[in-house]
């Protein structure tokens, strides 16, 4: 699955990008 990054705060978030 694709992982998308999210810059949040001060920290990375990785979450799983539905496919679509």
């Amino acid at each position: 699955m694709p992982l998308t990054i999210l810059h949040q705060d001060a920290h990375y978030v990785a979450i799983d990008k539905p496919a679509g």
